[in-house]
């Protein structure tokens, strides 16, 4: 593996983690009074989670989102030109090689005139 391909499963374990954490404050949003969550019984992780502090952990949700598919295109861009400039090459090769055969066959007729001929004994 190389080391783009690491950073993107990186962006997506991040992703995933910070996907759980909004999972966990959402539950304890919707039961939010007034602008402010109490939390889990025993203070536990929603404590404190307010409205705002819920949009900002969305808003960094998606910078996380962002990031890992800016970083998975930037990844795969060299090799879409790397492709096409292999097919280019390719594709140029074959019509070199096929122009190499039309031309060969232009001059079998030739050939096949100068073939020395069997003389009748």
């Amino acid at each position: 593996m190389n080391a783009n391909v690491l950073k993107v499963k990186l962006a997506m374990a991040i992703i995933g983690i910070s996907s759980i954490h909004l999972l966990k404050t959402f539950i304890e949003v919707t039961n939010m009074h007034d602008g402010d969550a109490a939390g889990i019984e025993g203070g536990g992780h929603g404590a404190g989670v307010t409205a705002e502090g819920a949009m900002w952990q969305v808003v960094i949700h998606m910078t996380f989102i962002f990031s890992a598919l800016a970083l998975a295109w930037i990844d795969k861009m060299p090799v879409t030109t790397d492709l096409k400039g292999r097919l280019a090459e390719a594709e140029s090769q074959r019509i070199r090689s096929e122009a190499n055969v039309i031309e060969a066959t232009r001059t079998l007729p030739a050939l096949a005139d100068a073939s020395p001929t069997r003389t009748e004994a």
